[in-house]
């Protein structure tokens, strides 16, 4: 088990700042966003950049805590859970 997480998070770790076969990485794709555009829908019912990126974020976060203490802190409604 410990094998297939430690290359789930190589993985992890390539999409974010590797170099990747299927293009550029996220830190280098971006690098070329401004703060004004991460911010702009480019459809009303799409999300920002800033949006997708929170949503990454948050789900990194509980995914590594889920690893750490086989619980998480989000409930599927998008809940906080107390722990």
């Amino acid at each position: 088990m410990k094998l297939l997480i430690d290359n789930r998070i190589v993985q992890l770790r390539d999409v974010q700042e590797g170099k990747n076969w299927m293009g550029p990485n996220f830190n280098k794709k971006l690098a070329l966003i401004t703060q004004d555009s991460a911010f702009v829908r480019p459809k009303p019912n799409l999300h920002s950049i800033a949006e997708i990126i929170s949503h990454l974020t948050t789900w990194r976060k509980e995914t590594i805590l889920k690893i750490k203490t086989g619980k998480g802190s989000i409930t599927d409604d998008g809940e906080a859970n107390n722990i």
